[in-house]
C-alpha cells in the first residue's frame, strides 16, 4: 500500500516495499515549533481579509465577485507548484506519487472557492462584524464542535480544557471585532 500519513517525508508516497520507520520520538523543538505555528495560524487567520477590504473600499462599485479570481487564482497557482514540486522530487527519489489523494483536494478547493465567494457577498451585504462571524468564525466553532460532541475526537481532560480554552479566545476575538466595528462606525 501507500503510507501518505508521515510528516517527515521519509514515508509520504512511500511503496510496498519501501522501508517506512515510525516516527514515536518527539522532535526536538516541536512542541515550541507547535505553539509558534498556532500562534501565526491564529494571526494570519485574524488579518485574512484585510487585502479584501481594502480592495472593497478602493472599489465600492465593484461586486464583490469580482475579487475572488484575484484570490482564488493565487492559492490555486501556489497549491499547483508545490504539487508540481513535490511530485517531481518524490520521482527524482524514485517514490510513488499518490495522485488518487491529490484529486479530492483539487475539489475540494474548487468548493472552498465558492465558499469564499459566498463570504465576500456576506461581507457585502451584513457588514465586517457580523459577515466574517457567520461566514469564518461559526463553521471553525460548529464542526470542532462536532468534533468533540458527536464524534468524541478530543477525549482527555488536558485536550478539553485546551479546547474550551481555544473557544473562549475564539469568542473573545468575536467581541473585540465587534466592539471594534462599533467603535469605528
Amino acid at each position: 500500500g501507500v503510507h501518505i500519513a508521515e510528516f517527515s517525508g521519509a514515508a509520504v508516497g512511500a511503496g510496498a516495499g519501501d522501508e517506512v520507520k515510525d516516527h514515536d520520538e518527539p522532535i526536538a523543538g516541536g512542541r515550541a515549533l507547535g505553539y509558534v505555528l498556532a500562534v501565526f495560524s491564529g494571526v494570519a487567520t485574524g488579518v485574512y481579509m484585510v487585502p479584501f477590504l481594502y480592495w472593497q473600499k478602493a472599489h465600492p462599485d465593484v461586486h464583490p465577485w469580482g475579487y475572488i479570481h484575484a484570490h482564488s487564482s493565487g492559492a490555486y497557482f501556489m497549491s499547483t507548484l508545490i504539487y508540481l514540486v513535490y511530485s517531481t522530487a518524490a520521482k527524482l527519489k524514485k517514490r510513488k506519487v499518490p495522485h488518487s489523494g491529490i484529486r479530492p483536494a483539487f475539489i475540494s478547493g474548487m468548493m472552498w472557492s465558492a465558499g469564499f465567494g459566498f463570504n465576500l457577498l456576506a461581507l457585502k451585504i451584513l457588514g465586517y462584524s457580523t459577515g466574517y462571524t457567520l461566514g469564518a468564525i461559526m463553521p471553525v466553532m460548529l464542526t470542532s464542535g462536532l468534533s468533540y460532541a458527536w464524534f468524541g475526537e478530543i477525549t482527555d481532560a488536558m485536550s478539553v480544557r485546551y479546547f474550551f480554552l481555544a473557544l473562549l479566545l475564539q469568542m473573545l476575538g468575536v467581541i473585540c471585532v465587534a466592539l471594534g466595528s462599533v467603535a469605528s462606525s
